[in-house]
This record gives C-alpha cells, structure tokens and sequence, in this order.
C-alpha cells in the first residue's frame, strides 16, 4: 500500500495535492469482472487505484480522508467534504452534516452543507457559517446551509452525498437553487473583484 500525489505527512501537503491510495495489484484476481475498461483504469502497472483519499502519519498509519470524485473544486482548489463536514459536527447543535460541490460559472464549484439538529436545539445559518469560518480557509467555507430533519445515509450508514446531490439538482428542497443564484448576484454586486463574501 502507498500513498501518491501528495507528500506523506499531512502536515507537509500542499492544500491542492491528492492523496490517492493504492494497494499492490500483484493478485490474479484483482479485477473488475467482464470489465476490462474498468480495470485497466483502476490497475495501472501493477497498483490498484481505490478511489480513496488518504494520507501516512509519522508513525506509519495510514488515514482514510475521502473519495476522489467527491472532491470539491473551487477555484482550482481541491476541498474534502469530510473535511468541512467534522468541522460543522463539532458545533455542539449539529447533530448530522452532509458537504457537496454544486456548480458555480465562476470558480468551478460552491461548498454547500446540509445539516440536522439535535433535539431541542437550535441554530442559525449564519451561526452556523461563522462558527465554520474560525476553522476553515475562506473557500472551503460553506456558501449556504440547508437545515433537514434528517440526513440521508447510505446502506453503509455513511451521509450519502450522491442523494443530497440529486437533491439539489432536482431542486428538492425548496428554493435552494434559486437561493444560491441569488446570493452569488448580490455577492457580485457588493464585493470588490477578487474578493469573496459569506454566503457567496
């Protein structure tokens, strides 16, 4: 197993690295079955390319912290949902967080974070939004948050991004698509170029 693209300390990667995981691909039975397209894209000279995002600490421990496509990029920055997703979980109402990318014609991509809150309690987009920014560089900042009773998960119990994804493009929660193009206007009309503002 190695760790590719990115220096091996997390501590030395360059914010727009990749840290892509492989594993030794020596075994006969590593491939996709009646696949070939598929395996020759994850079997490259000998190595199996999982798809996973991690890094190797100094002690040797390798630390799982994504999948590759479903990193966020905006403006040329690479931002891990799970990244932006521990940090909302850490504000003491956020029961469940989700994170994906929705498109934006300027920088590629927005950060955007569905949340749901423990029981009788309560909290603010706003709140919510500055409690991230103490933490987070200014692009990995969520552009809005969207408060659900609940976060859909995956058979494996993990937030399934793919589901709040469609959410988004079929416009599942209400006025979402239309909220964002409406702060990225007012944002564009108030910010100075090369600047840009909460809620962007």
């Amino acid at each position: 197993m190695k760790i590719t693209g990115c220096q091996q300390s997390r501590s030395l990667q360059d914010p727009n690295d990749t840290p892509n995981l492989e594993m030794d691909a020596s075994s006969p039975t590593t491939a996709y079955w009646n696949d070939p397209d598929a395996t020759a894209l994850a079997v490259r000279d000998g190595w199996l390319y999982t798809g996973d995002l991690a890094y190797q600490d100094e002690d040797g421990y390798f630390w799982f912290s994504g999948r590759k496509k479903e990193i966020i990029i905006r403006g040329g920055s690479n931002i891990s949902p799970q990244e932006v997703e521990e940090i909302l979980l850490q504000h003491p109402a956020v029961f469940q967080a989700g994170v994906v990318g929705t498109p934006d014609p300027d920088l590629g991509e927005s950060v955007i974070a569905f949340v749901s809150l423990r029981d009788q309690r309560t909290c603010s987009e706003t709140e919510l939004i500055d409690f991230a920014r103490k933490s987070l560089s200014d692009h990995k900042v969520p552009r809005a948050v969207y408060f659900l009773a609940a976060i859909p998960l995956g058979n494996t119990g993990k937030v399934s991004r793919k589901l709040l994804k469609e959410m988004l493009q079929k416009d599942a929660c209400p006025g979402v698509k239309n909220e964002i193009a409406r702060r990225r206007s007012l944002t564009k009309a108030i910010a100075p170029t090369g600047t840009e503002s909460v809620g962007a």
